[in-house]
């Protein structure tokens, strides 16, 4: 047994924390306290190299995420969008025959944008295709941007009620916050994996029917910490 004060107790310690540091720094990337934290954190005497080197490369991507948002956007975007190279979703429907891989490549920033770049694997029992696309997040208003359109996805901050609309290929869309504290269940009943405080967001979209406009309404939930 180790004493308390033993340096092999105390490296193992103090590894611990850095790695638990790490992984709060990238779910809260952008947020004041996440720039707080790294600039404590460099004030130590005691961190490696490869730590400081780590903390300041990190605290350069902080206060680049953060000055591209728009005030009152990083907390929303964190909880419900959270951005971390090399995240990774995996989607399953039609009783597991057809999965979907979502991955973060990258996030950069360019000028006040932000880009993910994100890639998708999608499977169909043997069949598989893979194809890149990017999300763009300007200042408060994130935006896929894939097949030569530009989507408004969310808008943050978000409040129940807020909607927006737009238009592509002379077809109207709509999206509209319906909730921010729902109770989402996704899975089958025996799998089935249950979501508190969920944003979630109608999507509306018009099309012409002989001759007729007829709305067509889905709905897209983001769970805290997880996202879509």
């Amino acid at each position: 047994k180790l004493s308390e004060d033993h340096p092999v107790l105390k490296s193992l310690q103090a590894e611990a924390e850095y790695l638990i540091l790490r992984r709060d720094i990238e779910t809260a990337l952008g947020s004041p306290e996440a720039i707080q934290t790294l600039r404590a954190f460099l004030e130590r005497s005691n961190i490696t190299p490869d730590q400081r080197s780590w903390a300041q490369r990190s605290l350069a991507r902080a206060n680049d995420v953060g000055s591209a948002l728009a005030p009152g956007v990083a907390d929303q975007l964190r909880r419900y969008f959270p951005l971390r190279t090399g995240r990774t979703l995996l989607y399953m429907r039609g009783a597991g025959e057809i999965r979907e891989k979502l991955r973060i490549d990258s996030v950069v920033r360019e000028g006040d944008v932000l880009k993910v770049y994100t890639r998708l694997e999608e499977v169909y029992r043997d069949y598989t295709t893979t194809k890149s696309y990017v999300v763009e997040i300007e200042r408060d208003t994130v935006v896929l941007t894939a097949g030569g359109g530009r989507e408004p996805l969310l808008k943050f901050p978000a409040h129940v009620g807020d909607s927006w609309s737009w238009n592509d290929r002379k077809r109207d869309f709509r999206r509209t916050v319906k909730s921010l504290s729902e109770q989402v269940s996704v899975g089958r009943p025996e799998e089935q994996k249950v979501y508190p405080d969920c944003l979630v967001v109608d999507f509306t979209s018009t099309v012409e029917r002989q001759g007729s406009q007829v709305s067509i309404t889905s709905r897209s939930s983001y769970a805290p910490g997880i996202g879509l």
